[in-house]
């Protein structure tokens, strides 16, 4: 009996073709586009996972109550240590701190990467997976080394490399006492090379000094004991803020995030991409659905005979339900395979390339067994409620009624069901054509936008700090000599920033002739900088290398920064880091500019001097567009004479600010995908029921033929009602999309506006396109001949 169920749903299927090749199209393009966008939603709910405490970690964040912000996660780093003597709650506590990047060295083999630096209860806090070493020791050496697979290999080949000697910065040796295994790509805590905390106060001096009660640059994260009491720590550390904060540091409240929040410490930019893919998943799965509900509502025209003599014969209502949901089981089936094997070859490289992870880790456990019942529930969901809408109505379907095709007034009245349905599709459709617009609006301006600085023509060469000797050191300085009287450089400098890289250095100045307070960001650089990225500098004057003498204690700062001290001019003005220290003369104002991404307000900046030297990590060059080949051939050749370990590398300055938006890119990729996708789906199930709908009505349509009726009067019969249904669909889309856009927009401080020809546009493109899919088929029924239609009359 099954077996003539399945046989005759096949031939069920092969005899609709078009109606079944339109629903396994666009359901498995559909579900190959949900299980995409769900991929990462995935990959953001597991993050961390691997973590054995994750519902007891946490990490700490400084509020400044004056302030409208989120919170920082930057502390002052002697507070972790007060935190674990002070409160029993914590049972390990750890910094992850970056302050440099050391040579590793064995024999003939160096490396040098992204350096972390932990305390020794760091494997007491997090879980990571060990290849060699033992979770319980590491750690307990302040020369100990943690390496991950990747850089192990590079130093010691394929051995177990625990207990072996390597050198840190030619003269520090340190033991490798374990190897991490490879990390899942979403995980937050992640590295290649772990140091110790006490090994950087010993290599690093001039880290105690700033180690202290004033600067905050600590990130600390605790492990707490069960059930602990949040509030009650809390006050605790406000207590030893309020002991041992140094005063001039200003305010600062403590509080303590679960770690399970740490994932968004990245930028609204990550939760807004998750939410947008929820949402957008959901807005697909309904686009298919009720593509799938309509094309079957528009099948019970054409199998009311078939039901009714199934009827006649015997059949009961579970028999006819049943052969409608295996129908429907059987697309369900076909368009999953097409869709796996859509997703895997053509959209899993491209999440790879947008998200910069690895989705081929993506590997369900047991732990997700409500998400594979979830997904099997909504999938015979779908299916039961694509198959009982037309079976339902038909089984009620009095058998004379069906055996003529004459439909009963109650079977009707699907009709309307079926008109809502083809309006809430457009609908999707209309506000995803918006979305798209808004959102490649959003980021051409981004792209386009007046920096404040050229970004044309200026090459950015990476500088290597670790000189294998002091002598080929000084091949830098004869470089920046060379390139100072080379005719196709306008202009360079060495910095310790760029524009799109600005580290989250901060401290607070004071005006001393009126006790105004500013907190800037700061950084150092050499004279040049203005030039190079033609930044105009409005009052005052530039660094002076040939004033190095006594530059020292000379800071530019930007306009906005000259704003908020409340001055008008900076001659003879002075400022002083609430910390202490010198007084600093401003000797110039630059033009604001927009040295991080166009997401992020302009904040008040200084940049202090240094003359050019070795301890800068960037070379910035203008170059003669005509000869930027040349220049750059020099000094790659300059840096292989140097003996620098690392390899000669370089970027343009416009190739950097482009790949700020790289992430943003992306996701217009898969706007424009998912807006394509669902106007072509809606209008795919559109084409089906015109279809559907002239073949119910090819005798009406040879009748008015005959008596006279043009093909343009019938082709305007047959289509008047989509149109009306798609204007519809833009009229309440306009709103919803109005509401979404706005909501998304805010997160930047600078956007488009919202234009009014936007939504005409979309409705117009949508409206077009529905057209011409409704016209193809209502111009082939309008010019068929009549006679073909009437002969049996």
């Amino acid at each position: 009996m099954l077996r003539k169920y399945f046989k005759t749903a096949w031939r069920s299927l092969w005899k609709n073709k078009l109606f079944a090749v339109v629903n396994i199209v666009g359901l498995s393009v559909g579900f190959a586009s949900i299980i995409a966008l769900l991929a990462g939603v995935y990959m953001y709910y597991t993050t961390d996972d691997l973590q054995q405490y994750k519902e007891n970690l946490y990490y700490l964040k400084s509020v400044d109550p004056k302030e409208a912000s989120n919170g920082s996660l930057l502390t002052t780093f002697p507070l972790l240590y007060e935190i674990e003597k002070s409160c029993p709650e914590v049972t390990a506590a750890t910094h992850i701190q970056q302050w440099y990047d050391p040579w590793l060295k064995n024999g003939d083999k160096e490396v040098q990467e992204t350096t972390y630096f932990v305390d020794e209860d760091f494997l007491k806090v997090f879980t990571l997976p060990l290849k060699y070493g033992n979770a319980q020791t590491i750690f307990k050496n302040k020369y100990d080394v943690l390496l991950s697979d990747k850089i192990a290999t590079q130093l010691f080949g394929s051995i177990d490399p625990v207990g072996k000697i390597i050198t840190a910065d030619d003269s520090l040796q340190v033991t490798v006492a374990g190897v991490l295994k490879p990390l899942p790509s979403n995980s937050s805590i992640k590295g290649d090379v772990f140091l110790t905390t006490a090994f950087l106060q010993y290599s690093f001096p001039g880290f105690a000094d700033d180690a202290n009660w004033y600067n905050r640059f600590a990130i600390n994260f605790l492990r707490l004991r069960d059930h602990s009491n949040i509030p009650l720590l809390e006050k605790k550390i406000a207590g030893i803020v309020a002991t041992h904060y140094d005063k001039q540091a200003g305010p600062a409240t403590i509080v303590a995030v679960p770690f399970s929040t740490f994932k968004n410490e990245n930028g609204a930019l990550v939760q807004t991409i998750v939410k947008g893919s929820i949402a957008t998943a959901c807005f697909i799965l309904l686009v298919i659905v009720f593509n799938l509900i309509n094309l079957n509502a528009a099948s019970m025209y054409t199998r009311a005979k078939e039901v009714a003599v199934r009827k006649i014969i015997g059949g009961g209502r579970l028999q006819i339900f049943s052969q409608f949901c295996l129908e429907n089981g059987f697309m369900f089936f076909i368009a999953l395979v097409m869709a796996s094997l859509l997703f895997v070859n053509v959209l899993m490289p491209q999440l790879n390339a947008i998200y910069k992870s690895q989705f081929t880790e993506l590997a369900l456990s047991i732990h997700d067994l409500p998400v594979i019942l979830g997904f099997i529930f909504l999938s015979l969901l779908m299916v039961t409620a694509a198959g009982s809408l037309p079976a339902l109505k038909l089984i009620g379907l009095p058998v004379a009624n069906g055996v003529k095709g004459q439909l009963s007034n109650k079977v009707k009245n699907g009709v309307y069901l079926r008109n809502v349905f083809i309006v809430l599709q457009f609908t999707l459709a209309v506000v995803f054509i918006c979305v798209t617009m808004i959102l490649n609006r959003q980021i051409h301006y981004m792209q386009r936008a007046s920096l404040g600085y050229d970004k044309e023509n200026t090459l950015v060469v990476s500088l290597d700090m670790g000189f294998k000797d002091t002598k080929d050191s000084t091949h830098l300085i004869t470089l920046l000599s060379d390139l100072k009287h080379s005719p196709y450089v306008k202009s360079f400098t060495t910095s310790q920033s760029i524009p799109t890289s600005y580290e989250s250095n901060y401290d607070t100045y004071v005006d001393p002739s009126t006790g105004k307070e500013v907190s800037m960001r700061y950084s150092t650089m050499s004279a040049g900088y203005t030039s190079t990225y033609s930044i105009a500098v409005i009052n005052g004057r530039d660094f002076n290398d040939d004033l190095s003498a006594t530059e020292g204690g000379s800071v530019m700062i930007n306009k906005k920064a000259m704003n908020s001290l409340g001055w008008k001019d900076i001659t003879g003005k002075q400022l002083v880091s609430k910390a202490g220290g010198e007084p600093v003369n401003v000797v110039g104002v630059m033009a604001d500019f927009h040295y991080q991404h166009l997401q992020y307000g302009i904040e008040p900046l200084m940049h202090t001097y240094a003359k050019p030297g070795l301890y800068y990590s960037n070379l910035s060059i203008k170059t003669d567009p005509k000869r930027a080949a040349e220049v750059l051939q020099q000094i790659e050749t300059a840096f292989k004479q140097m003996g620098s370990r690392r390899p000669f590398k370089y970027s343009y300055m416009s190739d950097l600010v482009d790949q700020q938006y790289d992430l943003l890119n992306g996701i217009l990729r898969i706007t424009n995908f998912v807006a394509f996708l669902t106007i072509i789906i809606s209008c795919m199930g559109m084409f089906a029921l015109v279809s559907l709908y002239a073949k119910q009505r090819v005798k009406e349509i040879g009748v008015r033929k005959v008596l006279g009726a043009k093909v343009g009067s019938i082709v305007i019969l047959l289509s008047k009602d989509f149109v009306l249904f798609v204007l519809i669909a833009c009229v309440i889309a306009t709103p919803i999309a109005l509401w979404m856009m706005d909501s998304w927009l805010q997160s930047f401080t600078y956007r488009v506006r919202m234009e009014w020809w936007i939504f005409a546009s979309a409705a117009f493109i949508a409206v077009t396109i529905a057209m011409i899919t409704v016209g193809i088929q209502t111009v082939k029924a309008a010019v068929a001949n009549p006679v073909k239609s009437l002969r049996a009359q």
